[in-house]
């Protein structure tokens, strides 16, 4: 008889923490009864392969509305754990992680954190951490990370790489557009317009690029609270007719395709989907931040940092931008790195070929199959 495995995720909007928590039920079928909690069903851009449950006990503004969403997601978490006879309660984000250990009880109780910043040092953190069985880590760098700021034992905390259908995305890329116009040479950026995010850096270092390379454009596929800002550098360094903020796409892969260079500028990370799915079809540029592009592109040494422009095994790292400096429109050092990186792939064909392929060789690894053996260790360990 099969095992029961409770997946809590707080809603299934568009993200890569609600993707996760779907391949996860996804792939975990053949070996659990698997059940997803939600805390909010509505507004949903995935739908999971399984029984869902909505507790319907959506986020509320306020320090007290926080606390008694917590207690009543708790309760419900605590009945469902009792009545469904769970074996394994997984939970992915902060909000679910905090649910899922306050109705520790029956069962395993492991929490996931997908992000370098919601490793964070803190106490709630503390006390999630601390209140659990086991911490799924989507990286080596916030694994060693929680183990050193939380004093948790190596066995406490591991890493599993999020999964990844190639195949699919293959499919998905050859699907046709007709929005865009890939006239030249494009180079490509996929993700929330919000602050972390770093496309001013990503902008500023196109208008370098673009001075040296007039028959060249970027593409920023995705929408968010940075578009007002954005559209407003845009203009100061006079760039309407070269860069296009296409807002979000439901198929962005049949875009990525079509592109030539895919670039991560962000301040911070955990385990950058994006950046494994531009892989899949391009060479990369990515800012060596926490965490995450340093795994994906380099087999060397986590506790290095990029200090200028670093050519990888299977792309090119540039220095991370800090982000205390907060918005800056002039062009900056890091702004000229960038513009450095980009330029040395694009007037190279023959680098630019090795690290295409390398790139798609890389991305092949997180496979679905290695991620369900590593989901398969922690539960079954």
């Amino acid at each position: 008889m099969l095992k029961n495995l409770l997946i809590i995720v707080p809603n299934l909007t568009l993200g890569g923490q609600e993707r996760v928590a779907v391949n996860m039920a996804r792939i975990m079928a053949q070996d659990y009864n698997v059940t997803m909690v939600v805390f909010d069903s509505r507004n949903a851009a995935y739908s999971a392969d399984c029984e869902l449950i909505d507790l319907k006990i959506p986020a509320a503004p306020g320090k007290l509305a926080k606390v008694r969403n917590a207690l009543r997601r708790a309760a419900a978490l605590r009945r469902l754990r009792r009545e469904r006879e769970i074996d394994y309660c997984v939970s992915l984000g902060p909000t679910a992680n905090f649910a899922n250990v306050l109705s520790r009880g029956r069962g395993k109780t492991i929490v996931r954190t997908s992000s370098f910043a919601d490793a964070a040092n803190s106490r709630l953190n503390r006390f999630i951490f601390g209140n659990c069985d086991q911490v799924i880590c989507c990286s080596e760098e916030i694994r060693k990370r929680i183990i050193a700021d939380f004093s948790v034992s190596e066995k406490h905390a591991v890493s599993v790489y999020n999964p990844f259908n190639i195949e699919t995305l293959f499919s998905n890329g050859k699907e046709d557009i007709t929005d865009y116009s890939f006239r030249m040479t494009t180079i490509v950026a996929h993700g929330r317009l919000e602050t972390v995010k770093n496309y001013p850096r990503l902008m500023k270092a196109f208008s370098l690029v673009h001075k040296q390379k007039s028959d060249i454009q970027l593409l920023i596929i995705g929408e968010g609270t940075l578009r007002p800002k954005l559209e407003s550098l845009i203009a100061r360094y006079g760039l309407q007719d070269s860069v296009t903020l296409l807002g979000f796409r439901k198929n962005p892969f049949a875009y990525l395709k079509r592109a030539s260079l895919y670039v991560l500028p962000s301040y911070h990370e955990g385990f950058p989907n994006a950046l494994v799915e531009g892989m899949c079809f391009l060479p990369v540029v990515a800012a060596d931040c926490k965490s995450g592009p340093r795994e994906i592109l380099s087999n060397g040494s986590l506790d290095a940092v990029c200090d200028g422009i670093e050519e990888a095994e299977y792309g090119i790292l540039v220095k991370p931008s800090d982000e205390n400096e907060g918005w800056i429109e002039e062009i900056t050092e890091d702004d000229r790195i960038l513009a450095e990186a980009i330029l040395r792939l694009l007037n190279d064909p023959e680098k630019y070929e090795h690290y295409q392929k390398r790139a798609r060789e890389r991305a092949r690894e997180f496979s679905l199959e290695r991620f369900r053996e590593g989901l398969l260790r922690v539960l079954e360990g």
